[in-house]
């Protein structure tokens, strides 16, 4: 959570001194990052919103928790609601909220309360998307079945996209999919009916005449030929693309003020490859499937209860196939289990999927398990109202009886997972609280020292590192670093920036690489070994601070070379660089992603070779960088230049910062290891560099912020205003046409 708690907190900065709350610099992690471009934001936002209107009287780290808390608990109702509106009783809708909770998972980012509490996942902004989905869905597809209700679809399905955006990406698939599902009309080629002998009246008549001794009620409708309804299924089923055609225009224009950004921009957003690749390509249809039959997904280390109603709803739904309301269980759930498999099953085919490269498909088990709780509530609904429907009181009680039967051992491992979550964290309150005097006036000493990168080791997916390990009670000294507001070397909790990937490769042996990413203090372990020019500064408890000498966030440095291509080979050439002489020389070749150029016409793909073989030497002296000042959103320093250089910012570069230098704007450059760069001339020079979102985001952001009260307009007073323009319109337009002849 500490990631989202930083957001937030970032947010509400933003809101409090009148920047774009939508897009502010995130400075203290990953050198940097502007995490609002790339990320879903509307929770951070409405949290710092909510901080801010409140005139700070709650904290925005108590906000995070207690809305965790609020989310996790309403989102029965959720279900609830959500069923109600895609048609179904009350009582499968109360079912469904009564089981909506209870998934239990080894950890694999779905619904259960493991993504969300105690544990290392934090999936906030999931959780939002969670509770949100539903209804989007259910207000989503009574658009495509009836026409009407677009303001809350757009709402609800835009809310879902800006809360996790793989959420809204899986609402708009899931939509697409219940497209398809269009009342069965048709007749079969024979007749059932006569096939039993004209069995007429319901089941319950027959069953009483039965008993009577009566005869069955007579059947005296002839069999009639099949009734062809091509047509009117053509016709329902073209309007049903037309609807979601323009349910997906609506969102996207409403949240066109993050897409359109995010498309220009995508070239600078990292898809690391340091990452799990099962996050990416998820885990094959053997796996999954396995773990659905020995109830891993629904029902981890327990009776596999809820995976037994997911399979008997999926029955139900089977034998009433013919009615269209049965057929969106199945639907979703059938739909996510396939993609579930990912790409070990589907290898090439996953390509068709829109982003499919940028898409951690192991998050589709959150629409598996979406899919599961319809299918558990039309399991308990249905044999809740066949108990209800026999007018027998001893039926109900069987049915109470069996419901307690199933769901009485899912609610006692819940019951005692929660105690056990609850024991685990008052043993790390307890242990965070032997250490907090001394961690306390660490962090405080390192708030008071001039401002550089503090360095707490690193975590690494590969391999095991000392940092790994560096923990006050059970939170890593970067979590504690970065809660505390200080500019922490990680790339623990994103990798969204191209730079965060070769903080990997950090040499904890060469200054050079500290002055690099200006890691100008080091916190560790008392006993760690360090090189002679990383100098101990003080002893708090069992933890040591350290100093080392570097020239701040900007340096002087040279560029001879200069490579173009893609993002994908972006890292190995900036590893290559990295383990190279050059960075000691000052040499920083620029970069250009995503474009080649007869300017730059040595490929990023062959950076490694041609780095290889580059010599390099610091070379005369280019001058001094002789005052700096850092903000939220800027960076700024005087200079004196010697001779022709190129002013480094140890930040990650993106198009959006914008450089003054002497007042005047001037372009600025990608350097290794992805960072930002400014040419000067010799002489002294004041630069500053802002990061500045365009403008076309704010005008996006109003016309998306203005188009909702247009379309609740339009819907309710759609036929009058037509009525309205229409003879105005059209009159005009006949009046033209009759001066024409």
């Amino acid at each position: 959570m500490v990631l989202h708690t930083i957001l937030s907190e970032a947010a509400a900065e933003a809101i409090s001194t009148g920047q774009n709350l939508t897009d502010p610099w995130l400075g203290s992690m990953g050198m940097g990052h502007p995490m609002f471009h790339y990320y879903q934001h509307l929770p951070h936002i409405a949290i710092g919103l909510f901080h801010v209107v409140t005139f700070e009287a709650f904290a925005v780290a108590d906000l995070v928790s207690w809305s965790t808390y609020l989310l996790i608990s309403i989102f029965p109702l959720s279900i609830y609601w959500s069923l109600r509106r895609f048609g179904f009783d009350q009582l499968s809708s109360a079912m469904g909220g009564l089981v909506a909770s209870l998934v239990a998972t080894p950890g694999i980012s779905g619904f259960g309360y493991s993504s969300y509490i105690g544990s290392a996942q934090g999936l906030y902004t999931q959780l939002w998307a969670m509770v949100l989905m539903p209804p989007a869905l259910a207000s989503g597809y009574r658009v495509l079945r009836e026409g009407r209700g677009y303001f809350w679809a757009v709402l609800l399905l835009a809310a879902t996209l800006m809360s996790h955006l793989l959420y809204g990406y899986m609402a708009f698939i899931t939509l697409g999919v219940l497209t398809f599902i269009l009342p069965m009309r048709f007749k079969l080629p024979w007749n059932i009916s006569s096939l039993s002998g004209a069995r007429g009246g319901t089941r319950a008549q027959r069953r009483r005449a039965r008993r009577s001794g009566r005869s069955r009620m007579p059947n005296t409708t002839l069999p009639t030929p099949p009734v062809s309804e091509t047509p009117s299924f053509i016709v329902n089923f073209l309007g049903r693309i037309r609807r979601l055609t323009l349910l997906f225009l609506l969102v996207v224009a409403v949240t066109s003020y993050f897409l359109v950004p995010f498309l220009l921009d995508l070239r600078f957003f990292n898809s690391s490859d340091l990452i799990d690749p099962r996050n990416y390509d998820s885990h094959g249809h053997s796996v999954v499937l396995e773990a659905l039959f020995e109830g891993d997904l629904f029902d981890f280390n327990r009776f596999p209860s809820l995976t037994i109603l997911v399979f008997v709803g999926f029955v139900i739904c089977l034998i009433r196939w013919r009615q269209e309301l049965y057929l969106i269980p199945l639907a979703v759930f059938l739909i996510w289990l396939l993609l579930f498999f990912g790409r070990p099953t589907w290898g090439s085919l996953t390509n068709l999927l829109p982003f499919s490269q940028n898409i951690l498909m192991f998050r589709f088990i959150g629409g598996v398990h979406l899919g599961g709780i319809l299918l558990m509530a039309v399991a308990l609904g249905a044999s809740w109202r066949w108990a209800l429907s026999r007018a027998n009181i001893w039926y109900s009680v069987a049915a109470l009886v069996l419901t307690l039967a199933i769901l009485l051992p899912v609610y006692i491992e819940r019951r005692s997972s929660l105690e056990e979550n609850a024991d685990r964290l008052e043993r790390c309150q307890q242990r965070e609280t032997a250490e907090d005097q001394d961690v306390t006036l660490l962090l405080n000493e390192l708030k008071r020292l001039p401002k550089g990168r503090v360095y707490a080791g690193r975590f690494l997916y590969s391999e095991q590192h000392w940092g790994s390990n560096y923990r006050a009670g059970c939170i890593l000294l970067q979590s504690r670093a970065l809660t505390e507001g200080l500019d922490t070397m990680a790339a623990l909790f994103h990798r969204y920036s191209l730079t965060s990937d070769v903080l990997d490769d950090f040499d904890e042996t060469r200054w050079e690489q500290y002055n690099l990413f200006n890691v100008r203090y080091v916190i560790a372990y008392e006993g760690q070994i360090f090189p002679d020019f990383v100098k101990p500064l003080q002893q708090y408890g069992r933890h040591r601070l350290y100093q080392v000498d570097t020239t701040g966030y900007f340096d002087l440095v040279g560029s001879e070379l200069a490579f173009a291509g893609d993002k994908t080979d972006f890292l190995p050439a900036a590893t290559s660089w990295l383990a190279s002489g050059l960075p000691k020389a000052k040499q920083h070749p620029v970069v250009s992603i995503g474009s080649t150029s007869q300017e730059i016409p040595t490929p990023l793909s062959q950076a490694a070779e041609v780095i290889s073989k580059a010599e390099g030497s610091l070379g005369p002296n280019r001058g001094a960088v002789l005052a700096e000042s850092i903000g939220r959103n800027y960076f700024a320093a005087d200079v004196a230049v010697e001779r022709e250089s190129i002013l480094l910012l140890k930040a990650s570069y993106h198009p959006n910062w914008r450089a003054t230098v002497d007042g005047t704007e001037t372009d600025t450059l990608m350097l290794m290891p992805g960072f930002v760069g400014i040419e000067l001339p010799p002489g002294n020079h004041s630069v500053r560099l802002e990061y500045r979102p365009r403008r076309l985001r704010a005008v996006l952001l109003v016309f998306g912020l203005l188009l909702l009260p247009l379309i609740a307009i339009g819907e309710v007073r759609g036929t009058s205003i037509s009525e309205w323009l229409r003879p105005r319109v059209l009159g005009r337009f006949n009046d033209s046409q009759n001066v024409a002849d």
